[in-house]
């Protein structure tokens, strides 16, 4: 499974997966699968379970974010933001800003912006 985890999110029953089995997956330290590929993996399963919501973000209201937020509850904090390159951040995670924690979204902006920057704590 951790070898090739690409066969399970590219299984055509991997969007009807509950959250218990989507969490086990994503929270193991020796998936061999980049970090932007399991975050879009996140983001296509969390689309799935809110067929309402359009595809593109940028035509989400407010509840359509606090929709998705409650749905990607426990997948977000598994998902290793600081390893995607800035590149990713700014195409695949910018988009949806409004899933993150405000400081989160701040300290890992910080962090590309300039790589010496400590992160704010609270």
């Amino acid at each position: 499974m951790t070898k090739s985890p690409q066969k399970i999110f590219r299984s055509l029953d991997f969007t009807s997966f509950s959250e218990k089995p989507l969490v086990l997956l994503i929270k193991r330290d020796d998936l061999q699968m980049k970090e932007v590929e399991i975050w879009e993996h996140v983001l296509k399963w969390g689309l799935a379970q809110n067929p309402t919501l359009f595809l593109d973000p940028v035509t989400w209201t407010d509840e359509y974010f606090k929709m998705m937020k409650n749905t990607l509850r426990s997948c977000l904090p598994l998902v290793r933001f600081s390893s995607l390159s800035s590149e990713e951040f700014a195409q695949k995670v910018r988009p949806y800003k409004k899933l993150s924690e405000h400081q989160l979204y701040e300290d890992l902006l910080n962090s590309y912006l300039d790589p010496n920057i400590e992160p704010f704590t609270s």
